[in-house]
């Protein structure tokens, strides 16, 4: 309930639950339709010289129109990359089911643990200490440091805790998982980020790539720049569109004056 999780939720639901998410969703798919159509219409073609670097290059003296039209795809190629990963890596995050099950038709996957406590047979007995999960967890990754602690959160949770392994794509996040249970202090599965399936780590990456987190602080200064590119977009395609429709209509309103002249 702070701002960082509202601007959150924003981000990834519009503040509209999972309808919002699945609209998020499809707005990525779309990032990437435009993406790829974008290239198409870049792509230089002919052999007239030059045209590959005059697509690369954006002329400032050659008029309002010429400038919008250049920023429009010389900006656009160069991000190219970063918005393809970006608009790939969060639809997984928003339709992992559907991409895991395109991801396991080329790579293997490993099932992610979800595990639960055991009940005790005396009722009443007590959830072993945030603590003794800790220590208990810290005898598997006795190296590792501690990113998260996730309490149980119902009478057969368990203490879930996040470590940052070396190898992971991740700088600030805990990507390798314990779960301990909270009444007998037993490791009930390990999820090891750096050596599951190729699968499951292509998805692991997923996270990571989105924020830029995977490059560190250049990545996210990379993401924070791509994030505002539509904009950028939206401005120069849409004074486009505007100054062919007035041209094509001055073209309408010529060709009638024409016709009434006659």
């Amino acid at each position: 309930d702070y701002l960082m999780t509202w601007i959150y939720s924003l981000h990834y639901t519009l503040l509209s639950g999972e309808i919002g998410e699945i609209v998020v969703g499809v707005l990525g798919l779309c990032l990437l339709g435009f993406c790829l159509t974008g290239v198409y219409l870049w792509w230089p073609t002919g052999k007239r010289k030059g045209k590959w670097r005059r697509n690369l290059t954006i002329k400032r003296s050659g008029g309002t129109y010429r400038l919008h039209f250049d920023l429009h795809q010389v900006i656009g190629i160069y991000f190219l990359p970063v918005l393809l990963v970006v608009a790939f890596s969060g639809v997984t995050l928003i339709f992992p089911t559907q991409v895991a099950a395109l991801v396991g038709a080329m790579l293997p996957l490993e099932k992610r643990p979800s595990p639960s406590s055991t009940l005790p047979d005396s009722p009443g007995t007590p959830s072993i200490s945030p603590q003794q999960s800790l220590d208990i967890a810290r005898t598997v990754f006795p190296q590792a440091p501690l990113i998260r602690l996730d309490f149980p959160r119902s009478e057969t949770g368990s203490y879930s805790l996040a470590f940052n392994r070396d190898g992971e794509p991740w700088q600030h996040y805990g990507a390798s998982r314990i779960w301990v249970d909270q009444y007998s202090g037993e490791v009930l599965a390990v999820w090891d980020a750096p050596n599951v399936a190729a699968g499951s780590q292509l998805m692991t990456w997923q996270f990571p790539l989105h924020n830029g987190d995977a490059l560190g602080m250049p990545g996210r200064i990379i993401v924070l720049i791509s994030g505002l590119t539509p904009l950028l977009f939206f401005i120069t395609g849409t004074y486009m569109w505007w100054q062919k429709r007035q041209l094509r209509l001055q073209a309408q309103r010529r060709k009638r004056a024409r016709q009434q002249a006659r």
